[in-house]
């Protein structure tokens, strides 16, 4: 799985000894208004479990990260409201990953040091990659 280094100090980061899928995007994210958009790479889709605006609870994106939809779901129902899978060659927001300050994280999820914008993250033939963080504008 892809894991860009961390630049803050491990006191700021938490780890769960459990594993994910590896196929889930975690930390803290934001939607950047009036950015340009993003088209899905072809062999890859992207599922959003919330609608634009909506934060997630930290259980929540661990949830995601397990790939545990069904537990998800009952966790939340309406957390799921608006949940959506962009398939190759949608178009999508430009959305920011963010470090995953004071959050439980599985070991092998994809997590980022610094902000970064998810047309750095989604390459070609990636499959289905789920995002397990926020979607709050900015």
């Amino acid at each position: 799985a892809l894991q860009m280094p961390y630049s803050e100090s491990p006191a700021s980061q938490m780890r769960t000894n459990g594993r994910g899928t590896g196929k889930a995007f975690a930390g803290h994210g934001a939607i950047e208004e009036g950015a340009s958009s993003l088209t899905i790479p072809k062999g890859t889709s992207l599922t959003i479990w919330g609608k634009e605006g909506q934060a997630i609870t930290d259980r929540a994106g661990r949830l995601i990260e397990q790939g545990n939809f069904e537990e998800l779901i009952n966790l939340n129902g309406g957390m799921i409201e608006g949940a959506v899978t962009h398939l190759p060659g949608a178009t999508i927001p430009r959305m920011v990953l963010k470090p995953p300050h004071g959050l439980n994280i599985m070991n092998n999820s994809i997590t980022v040091g610094s902000d970064t914008y998810i047309n750095k993250l989604l390459n070609r033939n990636m499959g289905n990659v789920h995002w397990a963080a926020c979607l709050v504008c900015q």
